[in-house]
């Protein structure tokens, strides 16, 4: 079993609700809802979608909360007459552009290995089959609290990762100083204090911008959806990833 395939299984399936949806907002004007299509797609595994089957039944539901999610808050801003931070709807996603997956059951979580309980198409007995699989990971921190649920992600580059949401919460009350400071941000000085102290910025982009030239040429030089376009994007990809990183532990 492959982390890839079954994110690329629940990209098949956020696209098939979307383009459900889209028809029935076409015939009847109005919005589905997860609670008419969810009860459609035990319908589809069952029938039709049997190769959905394979995957923790509670994560394709939770694809489709995240597009009525996604629907709901597009509906409001088009309610406030298109104020505040725009939102658009959910769009189709291309062949390795899904990014997670949400898992509220079916897995067992120890240190350094997450075990999923996935069906497996039997032969013989010409039905599913509940089997385990082992997906090793490497632990950053340890957690506290009890796990509510886990997410595997994919980012740009195509490192998976494992996130443990628990309930733990800080309940630290930090005391007020009673003491303020003011800052303003700006674009060659990074931060200036009212103190007169001025930060520079590191401008990690502009250090980078060698290798970026060099990446970019290699894209170019590349057929489009070939292995080594996929490559090359991907490399570029990293760069990117390396540079809001530096950003974020300069900060």
């Amino acid at each position: 079993m492959r982390v890839g395939n079954m994110l690329d299984g629940l990209g098949d399936v956020h696209n098939h609700f979307l383009k459900l949806e889209k028809r029935y907002y076409r015939i009847y004007g109005k919005y589905a809802g997860r609670f008419r299509l969810q009860p459609h797609l035990t319908k589809l595994l069952q029938r039709v979608k049997k190769h959905w089957a394979w995957i923790p039944r509670d994560t394709p539901d939770q694809v489709i909360i995240r597009l009525h999610l996604a629907w709901e808050k597009f509906f409001d801003y088009l309610k406030k007459g298109k104020r505040g931070r725009r939102v658009g709807p959910p769009k189709f996603k291309k062949r390795g552009k899904y990014r997670s997956a949400k898992f509220q059951t079916g897995y067992k979580l120890s240190q350094g290995t997450v075990c999923l309980s996935l069906k497996e198409w039997n032969s013989a007995k010409q039905k599913f089959g509940f089997v385990r699989r082992n997906i090793l990971y490497h632990p950053h921190r340890d957690w506290t609290g009890r796990v509510r649920y886990i997410q595997i992600g994919r980012d740009a580059v195509g490192t998976f990762w494992l996130y443990v949401v628990t309930d733990n919460t800080i309940k630290e009350v930090l005391s007020a100083t009673g003491e303020s400071v003011g800052v303003d941000f700006g674009m060659e000085t990074f931060l200036a204090l009212n103190t007169g102290e001025k930060i520079a910025g590191t401008q990690f982009l502009k250090q980078s911008l060698k290798q970026l030239r060099s990446l970019n040429k290699a894209v170019s030089r590349k057929q489009k959806g070939s292995n080594n376009w996929y490559r090359a994007i991907r490399d570029l990809a990293r760069l990117y990833r390396k540079v809001a990183r530096q950003r974020l532990d300069w900060q």
